[in-house]
């Protein structure tokens, strides 16, 4: 896929990791916003909804920046630190991995990239939908998104918490791939360096 930038953003990360997220997160506290101010959405609708949506689209992308950050500092000081516990070789492991070069790319290393991208999704989903909890919390504080209290509290509270939860958890089962597969490629590349 064509590269956005030499950032290594390419349109999917970007779609995916970024913007969903942020969107997620960032759509309660937008939604009360426009309803408190709706000279701005005036503002933004009036030729046409192109504004608005390059408007939600930037704030999303910003968003969406801030809770990959939050999440990587979870996955540098939560997931690597539990790993080093869990696995001795973790810091090694991790740092010949660092070092390897392949002429032929393995499956392993295109394997690698998917679960990267799997976690930090489920990462940054987890964080949004946390957002997405306190957001629709000050929101209800306006307005009623819907009557029946029970439906209220289980879809727009309970429902999310509980992905979140899911979401976290997934994360840190592939934070567990991620070690497992650097290993194994570890174990049969490394050695071939200090050959040459």
């Amino acid at each position: 896929m064509e590269k956005l930038t030499s950032l290594n953003l390419s349109f999917d990360r970007v779609l995916m990791q970024l913007v969903l997220p942020g969107a997620i997160a960032a759509f309660p506290f937008l939604s009360l916003y426009f309803d408190r101010q709706p000279d701005v959405y005036k503002v933004l609708t009036q030729d046409s909804i192109t504004y608005l949506v390059t408007f939600c689209l930037f704030i999303s992308l910003l968003v969406g920046f801030g809770i990959e950050g939050i999440g990587s500092r979870l996955e540098v000081f939560r997931f690597d630190k539990c790993l080093k516990t869990k696995f001795p070789e973790f810091n090694s492991t991790w740092e010949k991995y660092l070092q390897l070069s392949y002429k032929n790319e393995p499956i392993g290393q295109r394997y690698l990239r998917n679960i990267v991208f799997r976690m930090k999704l489920e990462l940054s989903m987890a964080l949004s939908l946390i957002c997405l909890n306190l957001g629709m919390i000050c929101y209800e504080r306006y307005y009623t998104v819907f009557f029946d209290k029970l439906l209220n509290i289980s879809i727009l509270h309970i429902i999310p918490a509980f992905a979140s939860i899911y979401l976290y958890q997934e994360a840190w089962a592939s934070a567990k791939v991620l070690h497992n597969t650097r290993k194994l490629l570890v174990d049969k590349y490394y050695p071939l360096i200090d050959e040459t």
